[in-house]
């Protein structure tokens, strides 16, 4: 009987195999209920790096309005961005070595933040608010200079802003007015034109109480003065009989003030002393203004005039050699524009511009002949920017379109010999 009892203790373990917590089943809960807490991880870790993402793309929209200077959408977008991101501490994601972050870390010390746009937008609505209030201010009181310099302050921070873009079009109208007043001024002024810059003075001072034309003034009074005083000496040196010096001092009157009113009294008197130092005033009055045409239709009364004078002489054999090269040039090429060569007249035409591009008949006839030339030069300019590039291939295809136009070109052919050249090197 022992031995029956002790064959029951062995048969009871096998009977509970297949059972319980081991059985197959229990195994196969245990392993799917792994398989779901992977997956749960899974999916929370990427729901937060898309969280992470959307919040990065938000923050780039942000910087993006307050760097356009949109500031009411920053704010907006702030709202949303706390109302969305409760639990977030606001940093934005900039790379450190960006322009944008440079600009915070320097001028607060410290990164920036979604509460740093959103005050820092706030501020500025504020200053632009401020800015229209005092620039309406000192419209009022007539006070245009200081009002066009507010104006321009806020304007450059605020330029899509509500307050800028409702100011009275009235007001705007009175400062662009100034604005450009002060302009013509200003070219008056570097133009040596005195007579015009003092009327624009007092124009400007009827304008704006607050004009200062302290500056304006003592430049004109100093350059006026001075080339009255340049003519007082020439008039006495004209006494003297002494022409050469009367001459130069004549000369610097008007490369001080060409427009000078006692300019043309000092050419009466000249008239009354005689008609040859008239002449020579006149050739070295078109030879200052660089009206050298005037002066080849002149020749025959110039050259008998000048004879002797060895300076004035070789600016008059200069000039009568420019101007031959230039009509034996125009002549040329209209020849060649009449049996349809415009390209050849066109590059033949364009070396002597080199020389003169000033001279008004040579441009008059290069105008008439460019629209018929227009592809060509549009080649052989598109040639030369990529070639400042250092775009060789794309100089090296203009220049063979510019050959294809124009087989005999000899700007075409150097231009390829020496990109090719460049190339090979």
């Amino acid at each position: 009987r022992p031995a029956e009892g002790e064959n029951k203790e062995q048969t009871q373990p096998a009977q509970q195999v297949g059972r319980g917590a081991q059985s197959l089943a229990y195994a196969e809960h245990v392993r799917r209920i792994s398989e779901i807490e992977a997956q749960k991880k899974t999916r929370e870790l990427e729901q937060k790096v898309k969280t992470e993402l959307s919040k990065v793309q938000y923050q780039a929209l942000m910087v993006q309005f307050f760097v356009q200077r949109r500031f009411k959408h920053v704010i907006m977008a702030s709202r949303f961005y706390n109302q969305i991101w409760k639990e977030g501490d606001g940093t934005l994601y900039i790379d450190q070595d960006s322009d944008i972050n440079k600009v915070f870390s320097e001028s607060l010390g410290v990164s920036p933040t979604v509460s740093t746009l959103d005050s820092l937008s706030h501020e500025a609505i504020r200053d632009v608010d401020k800015g229209v209030e005092v620039f309406e201010f000192l419209v009022e009181r007539g006070e245009l200079e200081s009002a066009s310099k507010r104006l321009a302050e806020a304007y450059l921070v605020g330029e899509f802003m509500p307050a800028i873009n409702t100011l009275e079009r009235d007001k705007k109208r009175k400062v662009l007015e100034f604005v450009r007043g002060s302009n013509v001024l200003l070219n008056a002024i570097d133009s040596k034109d005195y007579t015009k810059a003092t009327e624009q003075i007092n124009e400007l001072r009827g304008k704006a109480d607050d004009f200062d034309a302290t500056k304006a003034q003592a430049a004109v009074a100093a350059f006026t003065r001075a080339s009255d005083m340049q003519i007082m000496m020439a008039k006495n040196h004209l006494a003297a009989k002494d022409m050469e010096k009367a001459q130069g001092a004549i000369r610097s009157a008007m490369e001080i003030w060409p427009q000078n009113p006692k300019l043309v009294e000092f050419d009466r008197l000249v008239d009354a002393g005689g008609s040859l130092i008239q002449i020579r005033n006149d050739f070295d009055r078109l030879f200052a203004e660089k009206n050298y045409r005037e002066v080849f239709r002149r020749r025959f009364e110039f050259g008998p005039s000048i004879d002797g004078d060895e300076d004035r002489t070789a600016k008059f054999r200069q000039i009568m050699e420019n101007i031959t090269a230039i009509e034996t040039a125009v002549k040329g090429a209209e020849k060649m524009s009449n049996i349809g060569q415009n390209y050849a007249a066109w590059e033949e035409l364009s070396e002597v511009h080199e020389r003169f591009p000033d001279d008004p008949d040579l441009n008059q006839f290069m105008t008439k002949l460019a629209p018929k030339v227009a592809d060509f030069t549009i080649a052989l300019n598109n040639a030369k920017k990529h070639e400042e590039r250092g775009n060789l291939g794309s100089a090296l295809s203009w220049l063979y379109k510019a050959k294809h136009l124009h087989p005999l070109s000899e700007k075409a052919d150097t231009g390829i010999k020496r990109l090719v050249q460049v190339a090979l090197q």
